[in-house]
């Protein structure tokens, strides 16, 4: 039996929207005070508060997405096993910054929240498997990590 531990989580969809509008209400609230406090008028202050405006905006929306992924993955309510559709695809996902991808990769169907966890697979033997799997998956009221699944042999 084919096993694979890697933990995944898997944010809700309202979640991006969420942090987009709560960061910008911080920006806009942090810009504005730290423009009433600056006293002197320059002919940049425009320049300067727009500036000022998206780099505290994109440090709010990237705490905010990553509190919600903390609150996924250390306070889960329930642990789930269950057997699910899967499938095995060429090429796999993105491996990161250097733009390539894996060789191949495995899309595991979650059932509580509909998406599909998708992680890299390297078995020379892939025909062996069917196209399910044995999953446990954490989950609470925001999403659900996979932190175990393995392949069930033809």
């Amino acid at each position: 039996m084919f096993i694979f531990r890697r933990v995944v989580t898997l944010l809700p969809d309202w979640a991006w929207i969420a942090a987009l509008l709560f960061s910008l209400l911080i920006a806009f609230l942090i810009s504005s005070f730290i423009e009433l406090m600056i006293e002197k008028s320059t002919h940049n202050g425009m320049k300067q508060y727009i500036e000022r405006f998206l780099g505290i905006g994109c440090v709010c929306f990237f705490i905010f997405l990553g509190s919600i992924d903390f609150y996924i993955y250390f306070f889960p309510k329930e642990t789930h096993t269950y057997y699910t559709h899967c499938e095995i695809t060429t090429p796999g996902p993105s491996s990161g910054r250097s733009g390539g991808h894996c060789k191949a990769g495995i899309k595991i169907k979650d059932k509580f929240t509909n998406k599909n966890f998708f992680l890299c697979f390297s078995s020379e033997k892939q025909p062996e498997y069917k196209l399910q799997a044995l999953v446990k998956v954490q989950s609470n009221a925001l999403g659900s990590y996979l932190v175990d699944y393995s392949l069930t042999k033809k």
